[in-house]
């Protein structure tokens, strides 16, 4: 159900753009025929592509719909399991790598699903996870290499995120900037201009978003980010997270 949904949507933003969508003959919706031969559209009104020579104009008769296949989990037990997907990203938690003598060598982060979010809340713990022990252990050691690497010898919270949060952030060569959470998701952050309220799609139309847009841990760093909070007046104020 939840791919069929996702397929929906891709053929509802299709049209939206004026391409007309026919399924095919056997009434499935994996695939988008754009001439089903029964409602034959002119080769001038489908779309195309140029060949390579960029002398000749294809007409594309028909597109597969790749719709990425949602992360799948069970709950329950005895008898009554379930397979649920586990929902949207509530917030990401960012963790300080200190060596020996407590100085900052790196960072380590994780998204963390509203599934595992209400679970903690069931546990009588708190949302966010303060404990890097507790985090290490769910942490994929594959995205943990650099971790490994640079010997760190212990590990302090230093803040979280969740959509709609404020951080102050120093990237590379230029002044400070105060950025709004956009979206997250595991090893990949988004943020924006705080008096950027255009949608996600278009600022990836304009190119804007790749601008504040962190997707390693390297980034990360080089953002020198700290969590701030601004109040109805417009001041800024440490988060003291």
């Amino acid at each position: 159900d939840a791919v069929r949904d996702r397929v929906k949507d891709k053929i509802q933003l299709l049209e939206e753009k004026g391409i007309m969508v026919f399924k095919n003959r056997n009434n499935r919706k994996e695939a988008v025929i754009f001439d089903d031969g029964e409602n034959r559209q002119k080769s001038s009104e489908l779309p195309y592509f140029r060949s390579k020579d960029g002398k000749r104009l294809i007409p594309i008769r028909k597109a597969r719909i790749y719709v990425k296949k949602p992360t799948i989990m069970t709950v329950g037990k005895n008898g009554r399991e379930r397979h649920v997907e586990p929902g949207s990203n509530h917030h990401m938690e960012i963790f300080s790598l200190l060596d020996d003598q407590g100085n900052e060598v790196g960072l380590a982060w994780k998204a963390v699903n509203l599934f595992d979010s209400v679970q903690r809340l069931k546990q009588k713990k708190s949302v966010i996870c303060h404990s890097y022990e507790e985090y290490a252990e769910k942490y994929d050691e594959k995205k943990n290499k650099k971790s490994k690497k640079l010997g760190f010898s212990s590990a302090k919270f230093k803040f979280s995120l969740a959509k709609g949060e404020y951080v102050i952030a120093s990237p590379s060569g230029e002044d400070e900037v105060l950025l709004k959470v956009d979206f997250i998701s595991e090893g990949d952050l988004s943020l924006c201009l705080h008096t950027d309220a255009r949608p996600t799609k278009q600022r990836k139309e304009t190119g804007d978003f790749q601008k504040y847009r962190i997707a390693s841990i390297k980034k990360l760093e080089q953002f020198k980010l700290r969590k701030v909070t601004v109040d109805v007046l417009g001041k800024i104020h440490p988060a003291n997270d």
